[in-house]
């Protein structure tokens, strides 16, 4: 499930798979209810990684040649097309997980990673977020017990949010 090789996206793995890396934004707030995540929820169907429209999830991309391999570049993005931040003093102390997860063996002639990394929203509490992707609807923020609750979740959330808790008491800002 977890490997310790980085490989950028288009390179081919030990096995002459196409490797493809998707970034997961963990986007945290602090409210009454503890620590809480952006949510967003699968409205496009994708088989070859299992999504189904309707799964929720935090906000993942692809990566792209532009974010030149950068976690970050890639959260960055993320924000804007996934969540429509496009003020970037809204999101501090961006933090790339170095944690990969392959969860996809089955996909034929692809090596999916996945890689998230964790940023805190300083922006204003009553904003509202919404994407301009016809793939996600924004859902907003919600705790992490009450998403692994959820009937219908991403393959990737599950790993990758209990992966974000055993870090967060580590966390300088969490």
């Amino acid at each position: 499930m977890v490997c310790g090789v980085l490989l950028r996206r288009g390179e081919k793995s030990v096995d002459n798979k196409l490797v493809v890396t998707g970034v997961g934004l963990i986007l945290c707030t602090q409210s009454h209810q503890g620590i809480q995540i952006m949510v967003i929820r699968e409205i496009k169907e994708k088989p070859l990684i299992g999504k189904r429209a309707g799964m929720l999830s935090f906000p993942l991309e692809t990566q792209e040649a532009a974010d030149e391999g950068s976690v970050i570049q890639t959260m960055q993005r993320c924000g804007r097309e996934e969540l429509g931040i496009d003020e970037p003093a809204d999101v501090a102390d961006y933090f790339p997980v170095a944690t990969e997860f392959r969860l996809f063996p089955e996909a034929r002639g692809y090596d999916i990673v996945t890689r998230y990394g964790i940023a805190w929203y300083v922006g204003p509490p009553d904003r509202s977020f919404s994407s301009a992707s016809s793939e996600i609807e924004v859902m907003g923020w919600m705790t992490i017990p009450a998403l692994l609750a959820s009937d219908l979740i991403r393959v990737e959330t599950r790993p990758v949010c209990e992966d974000f808790l055993r870090r967060l008491p580590h966390l300088s800002w969490g």
